[in-house]
């Protein structure tokens, strides 16, 4: 359980990196429902006529995606190539989101239809979108800590059982020195003896802990969604609490927990 709590340690590097590029991408898809209806403002002033409509949304701030939107004006300018600019716009910025409004968007600027009808059923998807997606947030930080509170539990309960299993272990030997051997042989079995490797269950409750910590925390990752390569914040804190319950109930059961059980001399 040290071992694997040290080695997950640098993984935590990776699913930083991670998460700071699906923040950011949650950020820009937030200040793209304001893009979206500056535009969807814009198209029914300047029809398709994507340059000027480009030119002046510019004036407004988008945050994050302000400088998505500028490259996507300068493509525009330069090269005359709208199908092509709107192409790199999406995949700069990588959204699924973004693209799946912005793609019928274009098409609709393309072909001239209905704009501001259109366009407000898709801003009506987008900020629907949005919500749920804020609503699942909300979810994932309770189920973060229902599920970290089931990990404490349920690791406790395993690492108490191994030395509650060893304490009995060492009572039973100790019985079975106090019991003489003619005792034994008229019950016809080695009452006080346990054949029990105390070594084999506590590698067996080591590799369940750290295989709940994994299963946990990518569960959260698929509610959360996102690259499964975000796992291992979640899961090298897992570890750590689990490695400190482990010393902790180490600590209790052959530190502190003996000098209560010590009989007074007379």
């Amino acid at each position: 359980l040290i071992s694997s709590s040290i080695a997950s340690v640098p993984l935590l590097y990776i699913s930083y990196r991670i998460n700071i590029l699906e923040k950011l991408l949650k950020k820009k898809e937030e200040k793209f429902s304001g893009f979206f209806n500056t535009i969807v403002g814009l198209s029914s002033v300047f029809g398709n006529n994507q340059v000027k409509i480009l030119e002046s949304a510019r004036i407004h701030d988008f945050g994050e995606l302000n400088e998505n939107v500028n490259r996507l004006y300068n493509r525009i300018t330069i090269t005359r190539n709208y199908k092509e600019s709107w192409y790199y716009f999406i995949v700069e910025i990588g959204s699924n989101l973004i693209q799946k409004i912005t793609q019928p968007f274009y098409k609709m600027l393309e072909a001239g239809g209905d704009i501001e009808k259109a366009s407000k059923r898709l801003y009506d998807i987008l900020l629907s979108i949005i919500e749920l997606r804020s609503m699942k947030d909300r979810f994932v930080s309770g189920a973060r800590g229902f599920f970290y509170g089931g990990f404490i539990a349920f690791s406790m309960v395993l690492f108490v059982t191994v030395y509650i299993v060893s304490v009995m272990k060492t009572l039973f030997e100790s019985l079975a020195t106090l019991v003489s051997a003619e005792i034994t042989g008229m019950l016809g079995i080695p009452l006080f003896q346990l054949n029990i490797d105390i070594n084999v269950i506590s590698l067996i409750v080591k590799i369940l802990t750290i295989f709940q910590a994994f299963m946990i925390a990518l569960t959260l990752k698929n509610i959360d969604g996102g690259s499964k390569l975000g796992i291992f914040i979640d899961f090298t804190l897992l570890l750590w609490i689990g490695l400190g319950l482990y010393i902790i109930t180490g600590i209790f059961f052959e530190q502190i927990l003996p000098t209560f059980l010590q009989v007074p001399q007379v």
